[in-house]
């Protein structure tokens, strides 16, 4: 070999023993601690990051065991997330330039998460610029870890295909895209509901259908399809979500349709009369159960489904025309090819009381102007016939009187 074959094959030989003592003396727990203080730091405290170990993968890190959990502002924690491994590396050009493209791969259970980002980070914060997610066979019940909690719980098994593509040139607030979900053998094993005194409860009831649809314009997350399907009932989703730069502080407004299906022959079939009646203040005339939810998206828990009360319109009845109205719109009404003429209406009858003050000798004297002195006994007789006025005419008309003003009409 000549002496440039030897430089290479040191060069190379240094290399893999510089990477393999690398490997080898790499300070996992160190790593992990620093990672998750740099996760937390970037999220202003608002995300809590536990990972057991953190190790080399080409340009990047691997992580395994990683926990993620909201903070709220109260100080409670809420799991959101967990990962058996973890593993992010960076082009070393555009990790060079500030502007790394982040490629990954997320391990849950037997599901996978591919991850594809562009970041900038020539801001003081870094910022995500497009997202890519494809996962295949998710678990279910880790997805739906943050949705029920508190007050109710779920226990599913199954897996989702989730696809999401999202471009944020300028944050969550101006973001564009789309996310699909779709369910694959989901079973809905048990539920626990607190109000109803029911300790997961075994439900076993197989998903048919479960299909969410979501499109992302200008920072509000639409959603196009919602439906879950179950052999037990059926749930419709409808409503928005506006972005905000800190996720879990995006505005939720949902709206949710439930449909009872026929429990005979299943675990809950003695409840049905205990659910309809816990339901019955959401309940529509059509029987389907109206919710609505408003909260931030780091609060949304199963105490915030409030009763979305069904708004009916009061209906008039039309009242039933009298004898003497009939009488009058039937005399009103012209013969085929005829031209009614027209008629003047009956002079309004002068109320009795102020015939009795004419035939008593009273007359109406004309007020004083304002400042000028009144006789005292032009003012009484004023008082007078003001009390006159007030009176209500009389109702009772002879029936000559009632006769003419029917002929006038």
């Amino acid at each position: 070999m000549n002496r440039w074959t030897w430089i290479a094959v040191g060069g190379a030989w240094s290399l893999f023993v510089f990477l393999l003592t690398g490997w080898l003396t790499f300070p996992s727990s160190a790593a992990a601690a620093r990672l998750s203080y740099e996760l937390e730091e970037i999220t202003d405290g608002a995300l809590a990051v536990d990972i057991d170990a953190v190790g080399p993968w080409w340009f990047g890190v691997a992580a395994q065991g990683v926990r993620l959990a909201t903070v709220q502002d109260d100080g409670e924690v809420l799991p959101v997330f967990f990962g058996d491994r973890v593993a992010l590396r960076a082009g070393p050009v555009g990790a060079l330039r500030r502007q790394p493209t982040v490629v990954g791969r997320v391990v849950v259970g037997e599901g996978t998460l591919d991850v594809e980002a562009d970041l900038d980070a020539r801001e003081p914060r870094t910022a995500t610029r497009r997202l890519e997610l494809t996962g295949d066979e998710l678990p279910v019940e880790d997805l739906l870890l943050a949705a029920f909690r508190g007050s109710g719980g779920v226990g599913v098994r199954g897996a989702v295909d989730v696809d999401l593509d999202v471009t944020t040139p300028e944050g969550l607030p101006s973001a564009d895209g789309d996310l699909s979900i779709q369910g694959r053998g989901v079973v809905l094993e048990t539920l626990t509901v607190d109000a109803l005194g029911w300790t997961d409860k075994q439900l076993d009831a197989q998903v048919d259908e479960l299909d969410v649809r979501i499109r992302i314009e200008k920072g509000t997350a639409k959603i196009v399809r919602g439906l879950l399907r179950t052999s037990l009932a059926s749930l419709e989703l409808d409503g928005s979500l506006e972005l905000a730069e800190r996720f879990d502080r995006s505005k939720l407004e949902l709206e949710v349709v439930l449909r009872l299906a026929d429990w005979a022959g299943t675990p809950l079939e003695t409840f049905r009369s205990l659910v309809e009646g816990f339901l019955r203040t959401a309940q529509w005339a059509d029987g389907s159960y109206h919710y609505k939810v408003s909260t931030m998206l780091g609060r949304f828990g199963m105490s915030d489904l409030r009763p979305d009360r069904e708004r009916t319109r009061p209906s008039i009845a039309n009242p039933t025309p009298t004898p003497r109205e009939a009488t009058r719109v039937q005399a009103a009404t012209p013969d085929a090819g005829e031209t009614p003429a027209p008629t003047a209406r009956p002079e309004r009858r002068r109320p009795a009381a102020l015939d009795r003050a004419a035939r008593a000798g009273l007359r109406r004297p004309s007020r004083p102007a304002s400042g000028d002195p009144a006789e005292p006994d032009d003012v009484d007789e004023l008082d007078e016939l003001d009390e006159l006025d007030d009176e209500e005419p009389d109702d009772e008309l002879d029936a000559e009187e009632m006769g003419e003003i029917d002929e006038a009409y």
